[in-house]
């Protein structure tokens, strides 16, 4: 396989690897796991590879490199090098891809939560203005003439002449 045809397959096969990251380490289909792999390291977490395995699920980053270890072993994807080294190789590729895919995902993911809470409060504030001012006609229209306001406030009878 050519140069061109490993950077073109670690780009495709980085989409798979920064899927199956995204959806176990963050998302709540996978929470209860998450949850109780979390207690099982606070309780028997005393072994490195006990909390290792239980720590690998709450970090993208971790859990990238046991994915794409495992698609690299699946399908035999070597990169630059026909041993060892291109195993290697293709690992930190994947990985280094994927979490440039996940990066993305998460910024245009916070981006958009951001731009919807925004609009939510601006129409919060223009329902709140609206009915702010449905009740201040009304309070005008019950009042009649008499009740007529500034700012908000009724103005007293005697400033009227005044101010008008």
């Amino acid at each position: 396989m050519g140069y061109g045809n490993q950077i073109a397959f670690a780009l495709i096969l980085s989409i798979p690897v920064a899927c199956i990251t995204w959806t176990v380490t963050q998302e709540e289909i996978f929470a209860a796991i998450r949850l109780s792999l979390g207690r099982y390291r606070s309780r028997h977490g005393d072994s490195w590879w006990r909390r290792q395995i239980a720590y690998a699920p709450t970090c993208p980053y971790c859990f990238s490199h046991y994915v794409a270890g495992t698609l690299i072993g699946l399908l035999n994807f070597k990169m630059l090098a026909g041993d060892w080294r291109g195993y290697l190789v293709s690992l930190f590729t994947l990985v280094f891809i994927a979490n440039i895919y996940i990066t993305v995902y998460h910024v245009l993911r916070v981006g958009l939560r951001w731009e919807r809470s925004r609009a939510d409060r601006a129409e919060a504030t223009a329902n709140t203005a609206a009915e702010q001012t449905v009740a201040d006609s009304a309070t005008v229209s019950s009042m009649g003439f008499m009740g007529l306001r500034r700012n908000g406030q009724r103005v007293p009878s005697d400033r009227r002449s005044k101010s008008v």
